[in-house]
């Protein structure tokens, strides 16, 4: 009777790991911290199928394990048009259908593994097709403009977002308060509810439906806000999203105050170089880019826990609180409080 092979999935996960630190180290690739375990994760499937190949049990379970890791990664590194968990949210099933599968010719002679295997291969690759099809169809957007009352100098914008993805600029016309398109999942309608208290106009955009939208169902073309506002009038904005990404470029806007919210994904914001702009940033889990115009006088109060943290030499950080240089508690401008506590946050300058 042969012996038993041990088990090589923690001398591959050493390996893997070692090369994936030792190529950031040399700057053949660039991410640190969070971002390798978010980037790479699907190295463990690749190496959990190897190691179930070489202890020989089956080519079932191991080469979807292998196929499925693979596929994954390529859509992490962006050479496909889903990331890695959408496909991932797309495809466990398969993990299901290969594990039957593979029960059932656990004992059976290498040609029924073969030929399971095969229709596996099929199945990925029929499915993959299909969901990366849908990805590419484009949906319909609902264009949406607000005017802007002769009388008005100050808005207050609230967007609650269930998921997808959520862009502001200062492009509106100086006519509107604000225009833009919104794509939302046939499951879901737009919500809107506007009023003129005095000089201050309130909006508020949500979304509302009797159907449970599920985030593999969506293609990021279905599910888009891209909103412009007017850079003339001083807003004060409240922006949460449950899942997806918020993109703000605050550069030619005049926002007095932000509270900006994403439970899970990620929040890039392009600063201002001047203006008064208190800032309230909260990303549970997920990445934050700062785009900080070199001019910027800019504090920075960090609540990070386990998130790494990228911040420009230049910068002085103390304990929690990060500075641009020569600003002081007393001359900051941009006063942000940001609450991180998984993920990775970075700082960049603007070119």
């Amino acid at each position: 009777m042969d012996a038993k092979r041990p088990s090589l999935f923690f001398p591959l996960l050493l390996i893997a790991v070692g090369v994936i630190f030792l190529l950031n180290n040399l700057e053949v690739i660039r991410v640190n911290g969070w971002e390798i375990v978010l980037r790479y994760w699907p190295v463990l499937f690749i190496i959990g199928g190897l190691d179930h190949l070489y202890q020989g049990k089956g080519w079932t379970w191991g080469g979807i394990s292998i196929l499925l890791g693979g596929a994954f990664l390529l859509a992490n590194l962006g050479y496909l048009p889903l990331g890695g968990w959408d496909l991932l949210l797309r495809l466990w099933p398969i993990f299901l259908i290969a594990l039957g599968l593979d029960l059932v010719v656990r004992e059976r002679p290498a040609w029924a593994s073969a030929l399971a295997f095969i229709f596996i291969l099929g199945l990925v690759v029929a499915i993959t097709a299909f969901a990366i099809g849908q990805v590419r169809v484009p949906a319909t957007a609902q264009p949406i403009t607000y005017a802007l009352p002769s009388d008005v100098r100050e808005a207050e914008v609230t967007v609650e977002q269930p998921l997808g993805q959520l862009e502001i600029s200062g492009a509106a016309t100086s006519r509107n308060l604000l225009e833009g398109e919104i794509t939302l999942p046939q499951a879901l309608v737009l919500t809107e509810e506007a009023q003129t208290h005095g000089s201050t106009i309130r909006v508020h955009l949500g979304a509302a439906g009797s159907s449970v939208v599920f985030p593999w169902s969506l293609g990021p073309s279905q599910s888009l806000w891209r909103l412009r506002l007017n850079p003339q009038v001083a807003l004060v904005l409240s922006l949460k999203s449950s899942l997806g990404n918020q993109v703000l470029d605050l550069s030619a806007l005049t926002v007095r105050q932000l509270t900006s919210e994403v439970a899970v994904g990620s929040l890039t914001i392009t600063l201002p170089a001047r203006g008064n702009l208190s800032a309230d940033l909260r990303n549970p889990v997920g990445f934050t880019t700062l785009y900080v115009p070199r001019q910027a006088r800019l504090e920075l109060r960090i609540n990070r826990a386990l998130a790494t943290l990228s911040v420009p030499s230049d910068f002085t950080c103390v304990e929690q609180v990060c500075r641009t240089p020569g600003t002081t508690a007393a001359n900051a401008e941009l006063r942000l409080n940001l609450e991180q506590p998984m993920g990775g946050i970075r700082i960049e300058y603007l070119p």
